[in-house]
């Protein structure tokens, strides 16, 4: 059941099919709507006090993205990973952040530099707060600010997709001490790395932190399954 999930939306027409389907993205991805959840078009609408055109738009465009699976009888549900998809998406990440991050390194500006050292620091007091919401976010700006310095358009549009499908999951890995501080440790290997502008160092520590993700990952899934 939605319950309380989704609020009435305030927006004016032209927004109105952007702000439904971000706002059920959103619910997805934090894990407010679960994986196997049925969305139904007509309670949907009603939660949100939309008609139900922009919110068939909105799931439409969910069930191409992966995050909704349809349903035999009809309608749709929050799409539930294998892990061999798991695994499948996990080896397109490490080959294309592992390319990302080479091509990044001599582009990453002070203000680069600058921005991931802050991030690393207000991870670090993050940890101690136990606000694992935030790291979440936070671990997402490190990355995004490595593939954006590697000047690619289209590897930046690839590398979000496959992470907004893996979401769910990145939040479960980082949902404990264990899994945060693991993600931190490696984010300063990777930082140090970078700094030192040591390329085969770089490469190697990015790709032993996506392997440590995904078995992370794997761990949790399959003690969820138990």
């Amino acid at each position: 059941m939605l319950n309380n999930t989704l609020k009435p939306i305030n927006a004016n027409r032209s927004l109105l099919a952007e702000q439904v389907y971000n706002t059920i993205k959103s619910a997805i991805l934090n894990g407010q709507i679960p994986s196997g959840e049925r969305l139904k078009e007509v309670e949907v609408s009603k939660k949100l006090g939309v008609s139900r055109t922009p919110v068939r738009e909105a799931l439409y465009k969910l069930r191409k993205e992966g995050l909704l699976t349809n349903l035999a009888g009809g309608g749709v549900k929050v799409s539930q990973i294998s892990t061999e998809e798991i695994n499948k998406v996990f080896e397109l990440r490490i080959l294309l952040e592992t390319y990302a991050v080479e091509k990044a390194v001599h582009n990453f500006t002070e203000e680069d530099i600058k921005k991931m050292e802050e991030i690393l620091i207000e991870n670090e007091l993050l940890i101690e707060r136990k606000n694992y919401k935030k790291i979440v976010e936070l671990n997402t700006q490190f990355h995004d600010v490595i593939i954006n310095a590697s000047n690619n358009d289209k590897l930046f549009d690839i590398l979000i997709g496959l992470r907004d499908y893996l979401a769910l999951y990145r939040s479960i890995s980082l949902s404990s001490m264990e899994g945060a501080k693991e993600s931190f440790e490696a984010h300063k290997r990777i930082f140090e790395n970078i700094k030192r502008k040591d390329n085969e160092a770089i490469c190697q520590s990015m790709k032993e932190h996506l392997e440590e993700a995904r078995r992370t990952i794997l761990s949790r899934v399959s003690s969820k399954d138990d």
